[in-house]
């Protein structure tokens, strides 16, 4: 379990987190302590973008354990809420980047241009 949260995080971490928060996706308060710890300077590129398979990927592994019997221990039931919300804003971001990559595929295989919503 702890291998699997702290991938979730230090990926949202990596991919940047201010982008989830920004598309009403926060990550919550308990979990916010660990992130804002990846060093960007450390990378000779930019941030990496979110991808809809890994936000997924994280996001089906995390539900994972809001079901198991070990959670629900009153050791381990303050965890259930943030790890229910963190699982869920990822499902739901990923969710948006899908119909966004919808959207914009099919703008690409229009012949007319664009127009900006105002």
């Amino acid at each position: 379990f702890v291998k699997d949260l702290a991938a979730a995080l230090w990926y949202v971490d990596k991919c940047d987190p201010e982008k989830l928060k920004s598309r009403s996706c926060s990550i919550s308060v308990e979990m916010e302590q660990f992130i804002g710890h990846f060093d960007i300077t450390c990378l000779k590129k930019k941030r990496e973008q979110f991808d809809t398979t890994t936000l997924a990927y994280h996001a089906n592994i995390l539900f994972k354990y809001t079901r198991s019997a070990w959670i629900r221990k009153s050791v381990f039931c303050w965890l259930i809420n943030p790890l229910e919300k963190f699982a869920t804003n990822l499902s739901r971001y990923q969710e948006s980047l899908q119909k966004q990559l919808i959207v914009t595929t099919q703008n690409h295989l229009s012949f007319e241009p664009v127009k900006k919503n105002n």
